[in-house]
């Protein structure tokens, strides 16, 4: 193994990337006779503050980096002894921070396999020098994070292409040219890219290795951001294997095949959709782009797109063997249309139920909706909506009768919410214990679901993610913030 040079990270314009080592902390000598190593912490962020992923230098070193320890705290001279005499107590063992590390005989490298804890102190210990350097993690929000989006951590990777976001699904374009990143142990030879593929993914970063990796490649510390700030790099290590190909299926008669991806087309959006494998695809619709995995029996969903017009549209796509494809062809969106959801349920409010109980409805369509006519259902029956038109991104809370908007301690709906009141929610109510609801529309097609989810604590909603969350997802509800948020964006 060798260590991490200093000129690893190097500058990419617009984008830029660099390699920042702080100044070195000065040497320091133990038990008079030898140096104690020189630490460099990579991002500098400041004097003994690291960030949340970081890369630690120590120059000299021992030829064996299992001689020295990461641990969360400081070391005392009675731990690093125990430590030396391998009669360390449990709790000292459970403050162990595993890393990777890699050396040439004159510095090591190493890197902690997990983020380190904002505003914690933790220690580098040479127990055989009875040395140990202390350092403080750099609060949340003095350096932003990306994670990794590709490859999937619970899938087998061949390592050779790995994308890092800030967020994930992401959109938008980065045009610029690629820079030279070694990664290691190894070094990997590669290049770094903004951008998720293809320029695709404002928000991401890529990197494709140019040599075949070792068993596990370690992500770079951190890249700098256009801003001037150091964004960490998620810290986990990848590991290299040998993944099973994908394959491209045939698509049924309802749907597209859109690169690798069987492809449902609506109006504004294109529902995509893996069978067999996974691919990191980067997707151009027009002016329209998007980057983000596929994987099998997860969805992707494309939007902002124009409805009731024919649009070409172009595909890159990397597999887990880190094989390239491309394709293009065309499509036709329908024509704009409401996409109403069930978001949001309260059915234990903090206030007397079952009168101040409520469903929120979302529409996340282009489209308003008309809600005459609309149903309700849950197990113990069916409620007819009376009319009401749900504008395009408005919120409308199905209520009992009784409902008061003003009822304390219960939240109240802004001002201007579509308020649909009805003889009765569920049977005698909505079950605290959960229960499922479903919603149809009109054409007596059923538009949207929730799961039956327990509420046992009083003043607490069961709230869907995002608005185009999945019904059938598992992940795509969750309890909401105390008191819920009628009539406004969810809050988790």
């Amino acid at each position: 193994m060798k260590r991490l040079p200093r000129s690893s990270l190097s500058v990419l314009a617009a984008f830029v990337f660099a390699s920042c080592f702080g100044p070195p902390e000065r040497p320091e000598f133990t038990r008079g006779i030898q140096p104690a190593p020189v630490v460099t912490l990579t991002p500098f962020v400041g004097e003994r503050i690291a960030a949340p992923a970081t890369h630690v230098n120590l120059n000299p070193s021992p030829t064996d980096g299992g001689e020295i320890v990461l641990v969360h705290g400081d070391l005392s001279s009675r731990e690093l002894k125990e430590l030396l005499l391998g009669s360390e107590s449990a709790a000292l063992e459970a403050r162990k921070v595993e890393v990777t590390w890699w050396n040439d005989g004159t510095s090591l490298g190493l890197a902690p396999g997990a983020w380190l804890e904002p505003g914690e102190t933790y220690a580098i210990g040479w127990p055989a020098r009875s040395w140990s350097y202390s350092f403080r993690v750099a609060d949340p929000d003095e350096v932003p994070r990306m994670a990794r989006a590709w490859p999937p951590p619970e899938l087998e990777s061949a390592a050779t292409f790995i994308v890092w976001c800030l967020a994930a699904p992401s959109q938008g374009e980065s045009d610029t040219a690629p820079t030279t990143l070694d990664l290691w142990p190894g070094p990997v030879r590669g290049r770094l890219r903004a951008g998720a593929l293809e320029g695709i993914g404002r928000d991401c970063v890529s990197w494709e290795a140019l040599d075949e990796p070792g068993e596990v490649v370690v992500p770079p510390a951190g890249v700098l951001l256009g801003d001037g700030r150091w964004a960490s790099v998620e810290p986990t290590p990848i590991a290299s294997g040998q993944p099973m190909p994908s394959v491209v299926r045939a698509c049924d008669a309802d749907r597209h095949a859109i690169g690798p991806a069987c492809a449902t087309v609506m109006d504004d959006r294109v529902e995509l959709v893996v069978e067999d494998g996974a691919w990191w695809i980067a997707m151009r619709i027009e002016s329209s782009s998007w980057a983000g995995a596929l994987t099998p029996g997860t969805p992707a969903l494309m939007r902002e797109l124009q409805p009731g017009m024919e649009l070409g549209w172009e595909v890159f796509g990397v597999d887990l063997r880190g094989r390239r494809r491309a394709w293009k062809g065309r499509l036709r969106t329908t024509e704009a249309t409401a996409h109403v959801v069930l978001n949001e349920v309260m059915s234990n409010p903090a206030g007397v139920e079952p009168e101040q109980e409520w469903v929120e409805l979302y529409n996340d369509g282009v489209a308003g909706a008309e809600l005459q006519g609309w149903v309700l259902e849950d197990p113990g029956g069916a409620t007819v909506l009376p009319g009401g038109m749900l504008a395009s991104g408005a919120h409308a809370l199905v209520v009992n009768e009784s409902y008061r908007e003003d009822s304390w301690p219960d939240c109240a709906p802004p001002k201007g919410t579509l308020i649909v009141r009805v003889p009765k929610l569920g049977n005698q109510g909505l079950s605290n214990g959960g229960e499922a609801l479903q919603l149809r529309d009109p054409n007596d097609r059923i538009v949207s679901r929730i799961p039956a989810i327990s509420s046992p604590k009083a003043g607490e909603s069961i709230a869907r993610v995002r608005p185009d969350a999945p019904d059938w997802l598992e992940g795509s509800f969750t309890r909401g913030a105390d008191g819920g948020t009628p009539g406004t964006a969810n809050t988790l």
